[in-house]
């Protein structure tokens, strides 16, 4: 989630993955350029790997906050099994 708490609209947000193989992490959608304040969004991450193991991210949200720029979040998943079920 990505919430304004401040008393000014955020500009020029950008969101990026950083630090996983191309394509492992995604965004569900794309983020919001602009946020006003009180206002929040959903920012969805998919994890798809072709192999099994721990995946490491970050996921990378930058803004003309004065406070908090960038904010960086860690993202983890393990994939145990790439075994869809057979017919």
């Amino acid at each position: 989630m990505l919430r304004n708490d401040g008393t000014f609209r955020l500009d020029h947000i950008s969101v990026t993955i950083t630090g996983a193989p191309p394509g492992e992490f995604t965004l569900d959608a794309a983020a919001p350029t602009s946020l006003e304040p009180g206002a929040l969004v959903i920012l969805g991450v998919r994890m798809t790997a072709v192999t099994t193991g721990l995946r490491s991210a970050t996921l990378v949200i930058r803004s003309d906050d004065p406070n908090e720029d960038p904010f960086v979040v860690g993202l983890h998943g393990t994939v145990v099994s790439l075994e869809i079920g057979r017919a």
